[in-house]
């Protein structure tokens, strides 16, 4: 059980401390970390900058509200915490001794400034603090920060694979000029691509003498004066195919004729040169040929091969980079880090989180989507079947407001920041607009292959999250977030989920319904979406998980049964044994429909039967027989008998 209750002293923050436990909890008893000890917590108390610090049987530790945890420092013997001020640990010992020692807190209040996004805090203690290297790497690459462990770091290979990691093309660049090895400079190049730097990309390749690669960046940048230079190269350097490719990259035909001639392809140089009416080269050409006419060869709609051009050429000084976002670095190196004195002791409280709000939820009630009633009409390619019943639409909504800030001001979390910190779904990511993060997610679950028939559906559920209202004359729009759970101020927020478990039965009855009237493909596009739809939903409760693992088995089945009657309606009137094999295949699909399930074998008898099959027509007539099929099933008996 709790022992201790520690208040911080704004009065937004409380710690229960049990003989091996921590829970940090909100002023309204919202929940935020707990920190499990093997030996017995002493005591504990809250500091003025909200990092709650306390100690064991042989150390003194620090926990923060977002998680992080640590040692300060050991113990010889246990102490009983008693206040944490301004960097100073008052203590009494088990001799009843009132003391007071100094804290080493660069490493929490490191972590601290970087949870705040406090930059100038967070500079200050890596140049200042004795943090450890190794540990503080580690820990800045967890969180998503490793262009600020470049501070920290004085190997240049590790340096460089840091650069490369978050994309900092010019510390990668310093770093493998010191490195000067091929490896180190072919990954350079391939991120240096990827970002759209020619400059870096040319000097790579200049460094790397990947010549090949050099002439291609020339043309698709459009330098024709730089493909020349390296046509000239390829001379010097004796190298007939790259010669011929950079002629045939700056259509310079007549060069191509020269090459060919050398080479001793005479025929291929006087049909280039006939072709192209280089009336300068035929003449000595035809003399080698000895009276062979090449004219016939040439093609009647042979036209000039020229290469592309570039839409767009870089103007005089200007580098031909690509435009690229500012980065965390450049955000890190925006305030002035230089000469800028370590305050003594101005830090602020964290944030008050306000509670918690209720919840909704909805279901899906009936599982049966078909009507076993009265028969009603069907598609001209089927027969009688039941009713199906449909229903209606879903809710739109949400987005986040972004707060500017100053040196001196904490950032709240984002709307999508809170639902994600609280749950990681791909439904919670693709809603966050964090598509690259959700396709990650499905391809290291479901093993996603092709995410591009995801494309569509990725943006219907993001769109349904966004909404804004219009602002006052020449202002930008205020955008207001719409949730499934909770408001703005709360902690623990949820965004409106688009295919929710009633919107996926939805669509699986609309295609049941397309199926009844015999439009397959349309319904074939129906069912394949669904079951696209079902991994970016998310279950409430244990009843819409039911309902959407339900789901996959029925859209699964409904794809193969709509599949299998498109594929044999494409089919010519020659292949009949291929048609009753896919119409025989058809009654083997589960779906969920019983009249489609009798609609598939009422099928599977007309076509047997027209092939004269007759062996296999009264198998399917002897499941007819032997099944239940209700009014429909007697309609169509009584029709044979």
């Amino acid at each position: 059980g709790v022992r201790y209750v520690s208040w911080s002293p704004n009065g937004q923050y409380v710690a229960f401390m049990s003989k091996h436990n921590v829970v940090l909890a909100g002023k309204n008893l919202e929940y935020h970390h707990s920190f499990h000890e093997n030996i017995r917590i002493k005591s504990g108390c809250w500091d003025e900058n909200g990092v709650f610090i306390y100690s064991t049987l042989s150390h003194v530790k620090y926990c923060l509200l977002n998680g992080d945890s640590g040692i300060i420092h050991s113990l010889q013997s246990p102490v009983y915490i008693v206040r944490v001020h301004k960097q100073f640990l008052h203590f009494i010992d088990r001799e009843q001794t009132v003391n007071k020692m100094r804290l080493n807190s660069n490493e929490y209040l490191f972590k601290l400034s970087l949870h705040k996004r406090q930059f100038n805090d967070v500079k200050l203690y890596i140049t200042n603090g004795r943090l450890c290297g190794n540990a503080v790497i580690g820990y800045l690459k967890q969180k998503g920060f490793p262009e600020v462990a470049l501070h920290f770091v004085e190997d240049q290979q590790t340096r460089f694979n840091l650069a490369l990691e978050y994309g900092h093309i010019e510390e990668a660049m310093t770093a493998a000029q010191e490195i000067n090895e091929p490896a180190s400079w072919n990954r350079l190049g391939l991120e240096a691509l990827r970002q759209g730097n020619q400059q870096i990309v040319e000097m790579v390749y200049q460094k790397t003498k990947n010549f090949d690669a050099l002439s291609f960046l020339y043309l698709i940048t459009g330098d024709i004066n730089k493909l020349k230079k390296m046509l000239k190269i390829a001379e010097m350097r004796q190298d007939v195919m790259s010669r011929f490719n950079n002629a045939l990259m700056l259509g310079a035909i007549d060069e191509r004729v020269k090459i060919m001639a050398e080479m001793g392809q005479i025929p291929l140089a006087a049909l280039t040169a006939k072709a192209h009416n280089l009336t300068e080269y035929v003449a000595k050409l035809e003399e080698q040929l000895e009276g062979t006419d090449v004219s016939a060869h040439i093609p009647g709609n042979a036209r000039l091969l020229a290469p592309p051009v570039p839409l767009c050429r870089p103007k005089a000084g200007d580098p031909g980079n690509w435009p690229l976002l500012r980065s965390v670095k450049q955000i890190f190196e925006k305030t002035t880090f230089e000469n800028v004195p370590l305050p003594p002791d101005n830090f602020m409280d964290a944030m008050e989180e306000p509670e918690q709000t209720e919840k909704d939820a909805g279901m899906w009630g009936d599982d049966d989507v078909t009507a076993a009633a009265a028969p009603v009409v069907a598609g001209a390619d089927w027969g009688d079947m039941g009713d199906l019943d449909l229903g209606e639409d879903l809710p739109a909504v949400d987005v986040a407001p972004v707060a500017e800030h100053g040196s001196t001001l904490t950032v709240a979390d984002s709307l999508e920041g809170k639902w994600l910190r609280s749950r990681k779904l791909p439904a919670d990511l693709v809603a966050a607009g964090e598509f690259e993060e959700a396709l990650g997610l499905l391809k290291r679950r479901l093993g996603l292959i092709n995410a591009d028939p995801l494309e569509p559906l990725f943006k219907e559920a993001y769109w349904a999250t966004r909404s804004s209202l219009p602002g006052p004359p020449q202002a930008p729009s205020l955008k207001w977030p719409l949730l499934a759970e909770g408001n703005p101020k709360s902690r623990d927020v949820v965004p409106v989920i688009r295919f929710t478990s009633k919107a996926i039965i939805e669509k699986v009855k609309e295609g049941q319904k397309l199926t009844t009237g015999a439009k397959f493909a349309d319904a074939l596009g129906i069912f394949r979406s669904a079951l696209q739809a079902i991994p970016l939903s998310a279950a409430t409760d244990a009843t819409d998980e039911k309902n959407l693992l339900d789901m996959i088995e029925c859209a699964r089945e409904y794809v193969n049964f709509t599949r299998l009657e498109v594929a044999r309606k494409q089919l010519g009137p020659e292949a009949i044994q291929r048609n009753i094999e896919m119409a025989a295949y058809l009654t083997c699909c589960k779906v969920q429909s019983k009249t489609h399930q009798f609609l598939a074998l009422q099928l599977a008898i007309g076509v047997s039967f027209k092939a004269q099959n007759f062996v296999t027509a009264a198998s399917f007539a002897r499941r007819v027989v032997q099944g239940s099929w209700g009014d429909q099933g007697a309609g169509f008996l009584g029709e044979g008998g």
